[in-house]
């Protein structure tokens, strides 16, 4: 007697949620898969600046002067050209390798202070932004999402 009263507003109450659920679904596994990309970009540019970094401090120890430093330089730039980001090779600059001095600090962490006077220590700089010469990472899903 009760059974089929009220049936007729609640049709398409699924549907609606169905949809509604579905997309908040695909957009949350499209940021994950996003988000997974720009971690995993940012450690392979890590371990490109770590290895362009530790290449050419181990060719200042090698030798001294002023040549040194711009064969540090450039096998700098080479170690950090080797490294693939996102599939692709890196291009860094020669400016990109900068020598100086590193101090370590009561709080345990280093503090580089840029010289070219009797440098003891390298900072490399990798990126992969839009004005990079490789350009920004192509993120999959952000683009249909806007």
């Amino acid at each position: 007697m009760f059974r089929g009263e009220g049936r007729g507003r609640c049709r398409g109450a699924v549907a609606v949620q169905f949809i509604v659920l579905s997309t908040v679904l695909i957009g949350s596994a499209a940021l994950s898969i996003d988000v997974g990309m720009m971690y995993m970009t940012r450690a392979e540019l890590q371990n490109a600046a770590d290895s362009a970094a530790m290449a050419a401090a181990s060719e200042l120890g090698l030798h001294g002067g002023t040549q040194a430093m711009i064969e540090a330089r450039r096998v700098g730039v080479e170690y950090a050209e080797m490294n693939q980001v996102h599939g692709e090779g890196m291009t860094i600059s020669a400016d990109d390798v900068v020598f100086g001095r590193g101090y370590l600090q009561n709080n345990g962490k280093y503090l580089f202070e840029e010289t070219g006077l009797l440098p003891d220590a390298v900072r490399v700089t990798v990126r992969r932004t839009a004005g990079s010469p490789d350009g920004s990472i192509p993120l999959t899903f952000a683009r249909i999402f806007g």
